[in-house]
């Protein structure tokens, strides 16, 4: 098969990460693959390149939008394609709109979404034209649950991909010989916004720093701006709380990294504090690492975590809930901790490998190419 993948940009984010994921995998399984973006943003670019997959950049500044959208159709014509395959809104528009005017080519539409937090008439557009669409993918359940409760003339259409790691990339060889129990070290991964939660986390902090002095360290990997050039309001309050608090030797921002892995090796636990998200991927790489993890029980997090398992799950914006939780894993004998890690490989192992979810797609383009 000739597949394209449509995105905005390849900056950091869950679509883009699992996009050229996703990409590299069907290579592997021999079809021509290629990568379509349309805005800045190259983070994840160097991934493509260290696989010889193409990237072609359309500048949406260069034409007007009826303008890109013909170099779009012509170009997709012109590869011949047999699946266009979008993730996100905007992409999926204009996939969409293209439907029409390239012939035999199935168009695939990814949602990597959370219903209760879309904003705008952007979703309300793309799930207007659905009926456009030859599949439509989101990559959780409850997402899944969602569209099909309110698209009712869609469900036919609606499937669950989740998403999926190449696991050879990520080493879980975890020893906790020597390690000093007494001391936590926490690792939480995300833009710094409200819907990450960040601020939950600050306050759990405090309240634990009250009774353990120093017995907690946080490092939290993720962007500190939302948009380029935008002050982001809710990264400076965290930061006067910080100060507040008096925790500023507990707390490190680690800003945006290109490789989670060597935080994810060096933490004892991951805390995911989002309260909604599509599907998280700093879960699964997490699980991964054979690193356990502490979420909110909320959307898909039940279906992954299981309580004393893998990890442990806090009741949503809870605080005492969280700090149970922490609490409950800073006691953990070594054995147990240790165990928690073999589980969480395992997990990674049985659910979200790169060859998982490239079968899946997989499957689902052969499908729907026959239909």
């Amino acid at each position: 098969m000739t597949i394209l993948l449509l995105i905005d940009n390849l900056d950091s984010g869950g679509a883009q990460r699992q996009i050229v994921n996703l990409a590299y995998g069907l290579k592997l399984r021999g079809h021509v693959v290629q990568v379509i973006t349309y805005s800045p943003g190259e983070h994840f670019q160097p991934y493509l390149l260290q696989h010889n997959i193409v990237l072609k950049h359309i500048s949406k500044e260069k034409y007007s939008y009826l303008g890109f959208l013909r170099y779009l159709i012509s170009y997709v014509k012109n590869q011949r394609a047999d699946i266009l395959c979008s993730y996100l809104f905007r992409p999926s528009i204009l996939a969409l709109f293209a439907k029409p005017f390239i012939g035999r080519t199935k168009v695939v539409t990814s949602e990597r979404s959370y219903y209760a937090i879309e904003k705008g008439s952007i979703p309300k557009i793309t799930r207007f034209m659905y009926f456009l669409a030859d599949a439509i993918v989101t990559n959780s359940y409850h997402q899944a649950d969602y569209l099909k409760q309110s698209m009712k003339r869609q469900r036919s259409k609606i499937s669950v991909i989740s998403n999926g790691i190449d696991l050879s990339l990520y080493n879980n060889k975890k020893t906790l010989n020597g390690q000093d129990l007494r001391t936590v070290s926490i690792v939480a991964i995300g833009h710094i916004n409200s819907t990450k939660n960040t601020k939950l986390l600050i306050e759990a902090l405090k309240k634990i720093e009250e009774l353990f002095p120093g017995r907690f360290k946080v490092n939290w990997l993720g962007r500190n701006y939302d948009r380029t050039g935008v002050v982001n309001k809710y990264y400076i309050e965290c930061q006067e709380m910080i100060k507040k608090y008096g925790l500023e030797s507990n707390w490190t921002w680690q800003g945006k990294q290109y490789d989670v892995k060597p935080f994810l090796a060096n933490a004892d636990v991951l805390v995911h504090t989002s309260i909604g998200e599509g599907f998280p991927n700093v879960i699964i790489e997490s699980l991964a690492m054979g690193c356990p993890v502490i979420a909110s029980n909320i959307l898909d997090h039940p279906r992954i975590i299981k309580q004393g398992i893998n990890g442990f799950l806090f009741e949503g914006e809870n605080l005492d809930s969280l700090v149970a939780a922490l609490m409950g894993f800073r006691e953990l004998s070594s054995q147990n901790r240790l165990k928690l890690s073999q589980n969480a490989r395992q997990t990674a192992e049985e659910n979200f490998s790169l060859i998982i979810m490239t079968e899946k797609y997989e499957q689902l383009f052969e499908r729907i190419l026959k239909s």
